[in-house]
């Protein structure tokens, strides 16, 4: 019995270099956002991945020539190539499409593009450089600086790759070199971080060996999550010392007295000169600070109520008395006494003398000396 060999169209064959996923079509974007000249290095980069993954990559490396029009596959080979010019033509800026719109090939628009914006590898390694050595935290945490430096390392080692031994000697040149380009990068890494993680950042340098890059990351995230909580911790003692300090300076803002039922001592729980809604007076002894439910005149004094307090009390008042009493100048009072101790020189007239007292140009007092 012969054997028979089954043929599987290139159609339908997943491994195939022909094969087309249904929900593929030519309107698609493979890479975002599309070629605008001065990211082409980034967009070669993603381009590549994504037409590598779709096993396509053959179309534009020129490693698959376009076949004869009475090759069986040639068919397959124009849908292909149809596609993968639509997928490119969509990745690009409509300023820059113009000027592959009418080429026939994936290659030809891969090889053009290429050419155009890949000659300044040298100004774009210097610019770089220039980024990396500049780069600090600023206003980053420590994912995003991380991810910023990382990009950027990618990138320089994207146009300087580390060369390998062709005879795969075992010599570990190539890793030695691998790891002096990682301890440069923990060390760039260190150094732009800010002046919080400076202690850190000293323990880390005086590591011997230096940690690599990814036991720094982690490292310095959990000195990051130890900072944020303490910011957090120290923020709501702030606030209420805050609070207390402008609570203690309205609570005894003025003065007053009288007995409450909170510690008996004759003194009123609000102190606001008399005015707004704190101002008490009692209508038994006329006296503020208190009203006559809790008057100790009327009620009589607590047992704990100590003569000190007492006394306290009627100073309190004397002065609030004090206040409002008139005085004299020593002027008036000179002129009061010289008055009053003087000769009646001009005996039965009436004597009008005008003298001023506690407001002068304001209040006057008419002493009249009857004969």
């Amino acid at each position: 019995m012969a054997n028979t060999i089954a043929v599987i169209n290139p159609i339908n064959d997943p491994t195939s270099i022909y094969y087309m996923n249904p929900n593929e079509h030519p309107g698609a974007a493979l890479v975002t956002p599309p070629l605008t000249g001065p990211n082409y290095h980034a967009w070669s980069r993603e381009m590549l991945l994504a037409l590598k993954h779709k096993n396509k990559f053959p179309f534009i490396d020129g490693t698959l020539l376009k076949p004869s029009k009475d090759d069986p596959y040639f068919n397959l080979w124009d849908r292909c190539n149809t596609l993968i010019l639509s997928w490119l033509n969509h990745s690009i800026y409509k300023s820059i499409l113009q000027s592959v719109l009418w080429m026939d090939t994936p290659y030809e628009v891969w090889q053009d593009m290429k050419e155009m914006y890949n000659q300044g590898d040298v100004f774009r390694i210097c610019d770089l450089q220039e980024e990396i050595y500049g780069a600090n935290q600023g206003n980053k945490d420590i994912s995003s600086y991380y991810t910023y430096l990382k990009g950027l390392w990618q990138e320089l080692e994207n146009f300087r790759p580390i060369a390998t031994c062709p005879s795969q000697c075992d010599s570990g040149l190539a890793n030695l070199i691998r790891s002096h380009k990682e301890s440069d990068h923990v060390i760039r890494f260190l150094k732009g971080l800010n002046k919080p993680y400076s202690t850190m950042r000293s323990q880390i340098m005086l590591m011997d060996p230096l940690p690599c890059m990814n036991k720094t990351f982690s490292l310095l995230i959990q000195q990051e999550r130890k900072l944020n909580a303490n910011t957090i911790v120290e923020e709501p003692k702030i606030l209420i010392s805050n609070a207390t300090e402008s609570s203690d300076r309205t609570r005894f803002k003025g003065k007053g007295s009288g007995y409450n039922n909170n510690n008996s001592l004759g003194r009123s729980s609000t102190f606001n000169n008399g005015k707004g809604s704190g101002y008490k007076m009692c209508t038994f002894c006329n006296k503020a600070g208190h009203t006559v439910d809790t008057c100790n005149k009327k009620h009589g004094f607590p047992p704990n109520f100590s003569k000190r307090n007492s006394n306290i009390n009627v100073m309190n008042s004397e002065d609030d008395a004090n206040q409002n009493r008139p005085g004299f100048t020593r002027d008036q009072h000179k002129s009061i006494l010289a008055m009053l101790n003087g000769p009646m020189k001009n005996q039965g007239s009436n004597q009008i003398t005008n003298v001023d007292f506690a407001n002068p140009g304001k209040r006057r007092i008419l002493i009249r000396t009857l004969t």
